[in-house]
């Protein structure tokens, strides 16, 4: 028969919260799918179907929804199997959206250009702009040197990049390898009776 967990599991699975996108324009005014921060556009189309590939060259992910009418949200049908070989883009909605806004009242309004893009991107005295900042592409700790000034430790390489070039103008050009082992024992040697 049927087990009841089981079935919850699956309806779990199965719930649109994550799996919901809405569609925008892109720049070529072509519909554009929004999931997750991850963009699809339109790969084909068949009996009402509309199945969407990733923008970003090289990445496999696919999906379908049942439609794909600008400014409209749908479900969506994606395979899970497949992953996002990037980053997802937290700001390109907003913008997005803010310039298809910007088309939409431009197209119906009678008001100057000037007044109609300094109403929806905000221009002038008070105006607070609120940003999303991203994840850096190379974390801080990866590049910051002020742990090392606080251990004490060179900021640079510069020593490690001096030795190499005594070392290398002590060898000839192209030593053979017994010449290099001598080298690097009279190295040792030497560095021991500095210590």
């Amino acid at each position: 028969m049927f087990d009841i967990n089981q079935l919850s599991d699956d309806l779990n699975k199965l719930s649109m919260e994550n799996k919901c996108g809405q569609v925008t324009m892109s720049q070529k005014q072509k519909p554009l799918l929004c999931l997750n921060n991850y963009f699809y556009r339109i790969s084909t189309k068949n009996n009402g179907n509309v199945f969407w590939r990733c923008t970003v060259t090289g990445c496999n992910v696919r999906c379908t929804t049942f439609g794909d009418t600008i400014g409209q949200k749908y479900a969506v049908n994606i395979n899970d199997s497949f992953i996002h070989c990037h980053a997802p883009d937290t700001t390109k909605f907003a913008n997005l959206e803010k310039r298809r806004f910007i088309k939409e009242k431009a197209s119906v309004s009678d008001e100057p250009a000037r007044k109609i893009i300094s109403q929806n991107t905000g221009r002038g005295r008070g105006v607070k702009y609120s940003t999303i900042h991203r994840k850096p592409k190379y974390l801080i700790e990866l590049w910051s040197i002020h742990k090392r000034l606080i251990d004490d430790i060179p900021r640079t390489t510069n020593y490690c990049e001096s030795w190499h070039n005594a070392f290398g103008n002590m060898l000839k050009k192209h030593p053979n390898v017994y010449c290099l082992i001598d080298s690097l024992r009279h190295e040792n040697k030497n560095k021991m009776f500095e210590l």
